[in-house]
């Protein structure tokens, strides 16, 4: 910050400001968020251009004044919100696919990345995962992506990750099919060559849609078998989180068409962080809520799927203190939290009640509780 504030006089400071306000200096392919170098000189342009009156006896403002700057948001952040929206729609898909060589188009073929799933196989997966996984993890609206499909709009990539999910269900059994006149596979072996396809395919850049491709990885993230699926499950989340970073989903941007599915797609992404990572033992948290400029999802009485986050978002907050004695700076021997909600605070004013009986789980929830309240004075 100050050493852009030196160089505010010299002549590229100058060349950027005439290029900034016709329009000609486009925006970074990064972040877009106060910690962007080019947020930072737009931010210091606006106060120049502000700062005529700064000659002026400095005055303390009324309690009117303040209430007021306080109610509306100041030019500034205006200015990149207004920035981070025209960001999004931008780059929220690619226009051009990615060029590929003969030998990586052979190897991503050979790999399963083209492969598309027969409609015998996704008619029964998808209304599957609607029905089981849809207001439990709201990654994607399995309704919407469902009718995409079924006109043939969906993303070919969301569609084998929603389907990679939800084929281990025991409903799924007689329709694990790659191909109309392949073999039925078993669970596990579809999953697997699902997930390499999958694999390949991200690692191509092949999904121009951004934000399904935080979709993708988080689903990706689901899967989790053999010696590495820990580790691979973890890497999986921690990209989907980076990439959620990039496009900005995690802070406010007015008039985002996209704006509830982003804000269930963070929200889902921060419980994966948070509930996931301690069972797994994977990885430290990744998301910082005082990094996060949206507004939780609050229990609604007409959105099931507002209750289930809700009682969610409750959980993980619990999961952050409940787990400080466990980390590494910790010289703590002994878990000294004494006070810790019951299940009835937790799932208060949700509708717990008229949850699901398979959403419900109060022995799981109590459990859940159990574990992470252990009895006084226990020891790490």
């Amino acid at each position: 910050m100050y050493q852009a504030r030196a160089y505010t006089d010299t002549g590229l400071w100058r060349r950027a400001r005439v290029l900034t306000k016709y329009g000609l200096l486009p925006p970074s392919p990064g972040r877009v968020s106060e910690y962007n170098p080019g947020s930072v000189l737009a931010a210091l342009s606006e106060n120049t251009e502000s700062g005529s009156n700064s000659q002026l006896p400095e005055s303390h403002p009324t309690s009117s004044q303040l209430a007021r700057q306080v109610s509306a948001p100041s030019p500034s952040v205006a200015s990149e919100a207004r920035r981070r929206l025209i960001w999004y729609k931008q780059h929220k898909n690619r226009v051009a696919p990615p060029s590929l060589s003969e030998a990586h188009r052979k190897y991503l073929e050979d790999e399963g990345a083209f492969v598309t799933l027969p409609r015998s196989t996704t008619d029964a997966l998808l209304p599957l995962y609607t029905s089981i996984l849809d207001d439990l993890t709201p990654i994607v609206n399995g309704t919407s992506v469902s009718r995409d499909h079924s006109n043939g709009h969906a993303s070919a990539y969301l569609v084998k990750a929603m389907c990679l999910v939800v084929c281990k269900a025991k409903q799924a059994a007689p329709f694990l099919r790659l191909a109309d006149s392949g073999p039925i596979l078993e669970p596990l072996e579809f999953a697997s060559k699902l997930l390499a396809g999958l694999d390949a395919a991200i690692k191509a850049d092949l999904e121009p849609d951004r934000v399904a491709k935080i979709q993708i990885l988080a689903l990706m993230h689901l899967h989790n078998d053999g010696l590495g699926g820990v580790d691979r499950a973890s890497s999986y989340l921690s990209q989907a989180i980076c990439e959620a970073w990039s496009m900005c989903i995690h802070l406010k941007t007015p008039g985002n068409p996209d704006k509830e599915t982003c804000e269930y797609l963070w929200w889902s992404l921060r419980n994966f962080d948070r509930i996931g990572k301690p069972v797994m033992a994977a990885a430290p948290f990744f998301i910082d809520d005082a990094d996060i400029g949206i507004e939780r999802i609050k229990s609604q009485e007409a959105s099931y799927r507002s209750q289930l986050m809700a009682v969610a978002l409750n959980l993980g907050d619990l999961m952050k203190l409940a787990t400080k004695a466990y980390k590494a700076a910790s010289t703590s021997v002994v878990d000294g939290c004494r006070e810790f909600p019951s299940l009835s605070e937790i799932t208060s004013g949700s509708g717990f009640d008229q949850f699901h009986m398979s959403h419900r789980a109060d022995r799981t929830l109590s459990n859940i509780i159990d574990v992470l309240h252990p009895p006084s004075g226990f020891s790490k």
